[in-house]
């Protein structure tokens, strides 16, 4: 029995130095800056990994954003929040007559390259049966492009005559422009998407382009907690543009659009001006380790294809009331997790309080919420599959400090 729905989000990295913000683009809050580097170098801290290296992290802004989306108030999922652009897995995401679009642009399932054949560890999403001939490698990121366009107005595609030789290449992905598509015509496109989405291969197909999966690496999947009532597995994707691209929120699901650094999203939930569900305090702060943009796709791009995990948060109750969320590789971590949807009430109970159990932990992967809106996140293992250990989050007295 399945206890929650699939999902795929995009994480959209773009050179804010290439590029204008446009009416329709909401700048990042310069309240961090207005306050002068006081809270700023709080975050700056040592890390000691396991083997003694020493990391020194020091505050300087990178030459990239990331494009976050506000929520609906009135959304049943994390309602108000900023999040990365993504949705549901829709049936019409994983129809066959995908492969036969492709196939139309001479693009044959060999030609999906890597994206296919990656011998590492695979999440949730991509082993679970399929009755669709297309990889879901495939629908997954056709579902992250379809839902960025739903809700941002942002169109990944390639044209059929662009398509590279290589087709198997990661590449930088572009926001597809077109004399006939006025801001009009795709709001339309974007409104008959959002009630149907089998109309989205019909744009294609119009257009003569097929959706860029090229340009979406894969980057992490989150499974919301058992003890949540509406539960997701996200497939997270990254894709990185060389410019800032015009974007415009739907004003249906979401109502904002904004460009962040992330050092800056993750200080304006710090200072509580915005509202982070955990996947996205976690997943900035990995990206928060790169400066550069050309950096962090060069490491997605060799990254993506060496496995993925899927990161479901066991929850713990402590003594002192907080909320421990621990994930694979904490010692906490049970071995064999149980995904069976559970009530509130019925979250474990650490019989110590949160801070007790960070010193007696020798390996820890944590965040620990005092409530929703606060929390501070813990890390001293060797990341996994290759990956980039978060920066650690809002934690500069602790003694698990010392541990990394």
């Amino acid at each position: 029995m399945k206890y929650w729905k699939e999902a795929a989000s995009l994480i959209v990295a773009a050179n804010r130095r290439n590029g204008i913000f446009h009416p329709h683009t909401i700048s990042s809050s310069t309240a961090a800056k207005e306050k002068g580097e006081e809270k700023l170098s709080n975050r700056n801290k040592i890390r000691k990994i396991n083997d003694g290296n020493v990391i020194v992290r020091h505050h300087c802004e990178s030459d990239f954003s990331i494009l976050l989306m506000q929520r609906a108030q009135s959304s049943s999922f994390f309602a108000g929040a900023e999040v990365f652009p993504g949705g549901a897995l829709d049936n019409a995401d994983t129809s066959p007559d995908w492969l036969e679009f492709f196939e139309e642009a001479g693009i044959s399932t060999k030609d999906f390259g890597k994206m296919l054949s990656i011998q590492g560890q695979r999440p949730l999403v991509f082993t679970n049966k399929q009755t669709s001939p297309l990889p879901r490698e495939v629908a997954f990121r056709i579902c992250a492009i379809r839902e960025t366009f739903e809700e941002a107005g942002l169109l990944l595609l390639k044209s059929f005559k662009d398509i590279p030789h290589k087709k198997t290449e990661v590449t930088f992905a572009k926001n597809y422009e077109h004399p006939s598509l006025s801001e009009v015509t795709i709001d339309e496109w974007r409104r008959r998407v959002h009630g149907d989405a089998s109309q989205f291969i019909m744009l294609c197909r119009e257009l003569q382009c097929v959706p860029d999966v090229w340009s979406l690496m894969e980057w992490c999947d989150w499974l919301t907690p058992a003890t949540n009532k509406k539960r997701y597995d996200t497939m997270f994707f990254l894709c990185c543009m060389n410019d800032v691209p015009l974007v415009k929120h739907d004003a249906q699901e979401m109502i904002q659009t904004k460009w962040s650094l992330p050092t800056e999203a993750l200080q304006s939930f710090q200072d509580k001006q915005v509202y982070l569900p955990p996947p996205q305090i976690y997943e900035l702060s990995r990206i928060e380790n790169f400066k550069s943009l050309q950096d962090l796709f060069d490491f997605s791009s060799q990254r993506a294809f060496l496995g993925c995990e899927t990161t479901f948060p066991v929850l713990y109750l402590s003594e002192d009331g907080k909320v421990v969320s621990a994930y694979p590789g904490d010692d906490i971590y049970p071995k064999v997790p149980e995904f069976k949807t559970i009530n509130a009430g019925e979250m474990a109970v650490l019989n110590k309080t949160a801070e007790q159990s960070l010193k007696e932990s020798k390996n820890v992967n944590r965040m620990v919420f005092k409530d929703s809106t606060e929390c501070s996140l813990y890390y001293n293992i060797i990341p996994r599959f290759g990956h980039v250990a978060p920066a650690l989050f809002n934690n500069p007295d602790s003694d698990v400090q010392s541990k990394l």
